[in-house]
Parts: structure tokens; C-alpha cells; sequence
């Protein structure tokens, strides 16, 4: 079944980028008989996904246009999973409702992801799973692009060569979202009370270039980076499993 949904919607992405994120997860996280919460789904490609495996699972987004697509989207793919408009600091739900809650690629963009953090934690119930994807600060790329005054610039799919790599005092002046190390990163939640119990990294799929040759090239080196325990660092997210406290 395909989810690549929505052309125009910015969460769109092939089914292999699904795939592989959602590989990853539910290589380390038990599904069955969970109630789950997505904060930050967008139009619920993951979300999707994850209900292929159990039906217990809400998601939630700040953005009324993704959460509309999620729930057309719901109708097409006769999915039973529940979209609620909310922002990650302010959710809806009572204290400890949820088993397991996922952070994909939002704590970057919220206005105060230590807040973020803390409403998961509350509504997780007692040694809940949090998993975490944040923008890798030793990736090669800035993914978000780049701000130069009030112009934005996108480069090559939104990517920026080694601006990520810049010192904080540089990369304010040009930053359109936050970046982190895996220090900081491990830090954050500690300090809001999880216990990191593993990390690891997420490599891009390679599914937005077209040039055989080129996505041929590319794809060796990943697969070297993937597979070096030290190059591994270098991934494009950091991936972060914790438990509540």
C-alpha cells in the first residue's frame, strides 16, 4: 500500500523513506496492545504506517491543513487512527494515558522543545517509551535550508552544504530550525526526566534524486557510513529511544 499521499504536503515522502524510519522504530519498539501517540505527524504518513501493526494510536499536529489531509487520507486507506489538532506543548490528554510516545523530526521547530519533552513525559504512563529524531548537527547538510534576512534559501531539496557544521554564534544569523548534537540531545531529556536507553542514527534513502549514476555513487557511500560504527555519527537524524523515570 502506498502512503505518498498529498504531493504538495510538506511531509510528503516516498514509501521507502517511510519504510526505513518505520524499520528502524519497530526494530526496537513492541507495538502490540500499546496506545502510541504521534506529536508532530503531519498528514500521518507515519502514523499510517504504525497502525498497519496497531490500531491504538493517535496523531497530533499544530497545522490545521495537515491535520485535514490526515483525516482525508484516514478515509482513503480505511485506517482506524484518530487525528487531533494541538500543539506539542499543550496536549490534550490526561496524565499517563499513553505507552509510547514519538517525537519524528518536530522537537527542531517547536518554540519550547524542553516544554515539548515534559508533556510527553506527563502523558506517559510509568516507564513509557519515548522515541526521538532531531536533526543531526555532524551531518553534512542543513536540511532545513537557510534564512538570509527575510529570503529564504533552499539549495539542493532544502539541503545546505556544512552550514550545519557552523559555530552556534554563525548559524543563528542563517537558521531556520534547531540542530543538535547527540550530547545535547541526551542532555535535554535526561534533564526532563527520561533515561536514554539507546542511540543511533538514520541515513537519508536517497529517494529525491533522479540521476541513476549519481544515486548509485551515493548510495555505496551510505551504505559504508551506515555500517562504520565511527561514520555512523554522521547520519542526517539522530534517533534516540528513552524511558520515563
Amino acid at each position: 500500500m502506498s502512503y505518498a499521499l498529498g504531493a504538495s504536503s510538506a511531509q510528503t515522502m516516498s514509501d521507502f523513506a517511510i519504510e526505513k524510519r518505520a524499520r528502524q522504530i519497530l526494530s526496537r519498539l513492541s507495538t502490540e496492545g500499546k496506545m502510541m501517540l504521534d506529536v508532530g505527524c503531519g498528514n500521518g504518513l507515519y502514523t499510517f504506517r504504525l497502525a498497519d501493526l496497531n490500531d491504538k494510536i493517535i496523531g497530533v499536529d499544530i497545522s490545521e491543513k495537515q491535520i485535514a489531509d490526515a483525516r482525508r487520507f484516514k478515509v482513503e486507506l480505511k485506517k482506524c487512527v484518530e487525528f487531533v489538532r494541538a500543539t506539542a506543548e499543550s496536549l490534550p490528554f490526561c496524565d499517563q494515558c499513553f505507552d509510547a510516545v514519538l517525537l519524528i523530526e518536530m522537537l527542531d521547530h517547536v518554540p519550547n522543545h524542553e516544554k515539548a519533552i515534559r508533556e510527553a513525559s506527563r502523558v506517559l504512563r510509568g516507564s513509557g517509551d519515548l522515541i526521538v529524531y532531531v536533526p543531526n548537527k555532524l551531518y553534512f547538510f542543513e536540511v532545513h535550508g537557510m534564512r538570509i534576512g527575510k529570503k529564504i534559501i533552499h539549495g539542493y531539496h532544502g539541503s545546505i552544504p556544512f552550514l550545519s557544521w557552523a559555530p552556534q554564534f554563525v548559524r543563528k544569523w542563517f537558521e531556520r530550525a534547531r540542530i543538535y548534537t547527540r550530547g545535547e540531545i541526551v542532555e535535554i531529556l535526561e534533564r526532563n526526566g527520561f533515561l536514554v536507553r539507546e542511540i543511533d542514527y538514520y541515513f537519508p534513502p536517497l529517494s529525491k534524486i533522479s540521476n541513476r549514476a549519481i544515486k548509485a555513487l551515493l548510495w555505496r557511500v551510505i551504505t559504508y557510513l551506515e555500517r562504520n560504527l565511527l561514520t555512523r555519527r554522521f547520519g542526517m537524524s539522530i534517533f534516540v529511544l528513552a524511558q520515563k523515570r
